[in-house]
């Protein structure tokens, strides 16, 4: 896996709230905002999805599909967001980002590539703070050709 560290500025987001148990239920709820779907083709807007860092290493698989999950889009300064998703900044930081090619029911296995085999091997540390996943394909994309980007926090030395 290719990873690159990178400081990545604050941007705004537009999301719905579930846990980690449920993020399929997030989207639904995400898609029947009305409005919601309308933003996906705006410039700037890239549908994402984040959770705490700490899940990454739950040693309790039931603790953490407690933690949150949020389904949504990052949106632009002076996009209107329908008033149903709740808006968030996410602050700037640095971060490990790796690109995964392929169908999103295998996002679990580049999640952990990332943050147990090349964290483990980096000598970079983890740091509290929000995962984060980039949706970069469109609807159309066959699943094997599907673009995520996978960003992990780290800190700083």
């Amino acid at each position: 896996m290719e990873v690159e560290l990178m400081d990545v500025p604050a941007f705004r987001v537009g999301v719905i709230r579930k846990d980690m148990s449920s993020p399929g239920e997030a989207w639904s709820e995400f898609f029947e905002v009305e409005g919601a779907p309308a933003l996906m083709g705006q410039p700037g807007v890239s549908a994402l999805a984040l959770f705490p860092a700490e899940v990454l290493v739950a040693d309790d698989e039931a603790a953490a599909g407690t933690k949150r999950y949020d389904a949504g889009v990052i949106a632009p300064e002076g996009l209107e967001l329908p008033a149903a998703l709740l808006e968030q900044r996410i602050a700037a930081g640095r971060y490990a980002c790796a690109t995964y090619i392929g169908p999103v029911e295998n996002l679990g296995s580049a999640w952990e590539e990332l943050s147990g085999e090349w964290l483990a091997g980096s000598g970079e540390t983890l740091r509290d703070g929000l995962c984060f996943e980039v949706y970069r394909s469109g609807p159309d994309t066959p699943p094997e050709e599907m673009r995520t980007n996978l960003f992990i926090p780290i800190a700083y030395k």
